[in-house]
């Protein structure tokens, strides 16, 4: 995965607040080999066809074509996540219980699905927000990169999005294990050894890279309190 981390120089000069909140969607991002030091998540410059791809990629995969679906998509993502539900109303069973309903004749995704309640239920109290959190702040990163939204805008959007962020979780270990889990259960009828090492690569490598927001930027840079910064620049 190191090959897909793209040079981290902050030629635009964002300060630390706003690097920070462009950092949640460093999972999408890496992914992607998208920048992680700008406003826009480009690959390399800002061509015509890049924009065109991520208009294509919003309407496709998001059904965000303008300012109006971009608010409706980012409040859907806003909302308490299905997993975090789940883990709720299962997290009174025992692991003896655990056993017994895996032996039972379900379909394959709520088997994933009782195996992840099981290993993370305890110990992830947001258990996928960070799935639904990281792909926001992509989504109005992009947002703003095809014209629907201007940038004092696009920063205001990630600055609640990132207030979210910074008051359920504790670091970035925690908030890539959260994308981590969302992803597993986004993709439960799939979920098996490969998926988890799969992300697995892209979490170690977030949070080893030297060119990852991750490591640049300490969690402790940002807190709830910092938005004055953030939109004014």
């Amino acid at each position: 995965m190191n090959e897909r981390m793209t040079p981290y120089l902050n030629s635009d000069k964002l300060s630390d607040t706003q690097l920070w909140l462009l950092a949640p969607s460093a999972m999408l991002t890496v992914l992607n080999a998208q920048r992680h030091d700008m406003l826009f998540p480009l690959r390399d410059e800002d061509t015509p066809e890049d924009r065109a791809d991520t208009k294509r990629c919003l309407d496709q995969d998001w059904d965000v074509t303008d300012a109006k679906t971009l608010a409706e998509t980012v409040e859907f993502l806003h909302q308490a996540p299905p997993l975090w539900q789940a883990m709720q109303g299962w997290h009174p069973y025992s692991s003896d219980e655990y056993q017994v309903l895996h032996q039972g004749d379900w379909p394959d995704s709520l088997k994933n699905l009782l195996t992840m309640v099981e290993q993370y239920g305890c110990s992830m109290p947001a258990g996928d927000l960070a799935w639904h959190l990281g792909r926001c702040a992509w989504v109005v990163r992009s947002a703003c990169q095809v014209g629907y939204i201007d940038e004092d805008d696009a920063w205001k959007l990630l600055t609640e999005n990132g207030n979210r962020i910074a008051r359920a979780f504790n670091s970035w270990a925690e908030f890539g294990m959260s994308y981590a889990i969302g992803a597993q259960y986004f993709r439960s009828q799939r979920f098996n050894a490969e998926s988890i090492q799969r992300y697995r690569s892209h979490l170690t490598t977030l949070l080893t890279h030297p060119d990852s927001p991750w490591v640049r930027l300490p969690w402790e840079a940002y807190t709830p309190e910092d938005v004055e910064e953030a939109v004014s620049g």
